[in-house]
């Protein structure tokens, strides 16, 4: 069972993660728990920069909360056309 789901919605352009060491918070991280897209998917391995902070998994900085990345992306609003109402 992979720990990736759909209902995680992270824009394609935005990496995703798997930590090379382990991590505290990989639960709540959106990098970790997003699918990763069918093309052009970077990924990082945000582990072992905290693993050479000291272990460290509250403060890696690659960490991206579940609820900021399910926020929809703002659309921009475009002017009314004349003559259409």
């Amino acid at each position: 069972m992979s720990h990736r789901t759909a209902r995680v919605h992270l824009p394609a352009h935005e990496p995703r993660c798997e930590p090379q060491y382990g991590c505290s918070r990989k639960g709540s991280c959106a990098r970790w728990r997003a699918e990763i897209p069918p093309a052009n998917a970077s990924m990082i391995g945000a582990g072992l920069a905290v693993h050479i902070l000291g272990g460290i998994g509250d403060m890696c900085p690659h960490y991206l909360p579940l609820v900021r990345a399910n926020e929809p992306e703002k659309q921009a609003v475009k002017p009314a056309v004349k003559g259409l109402t």
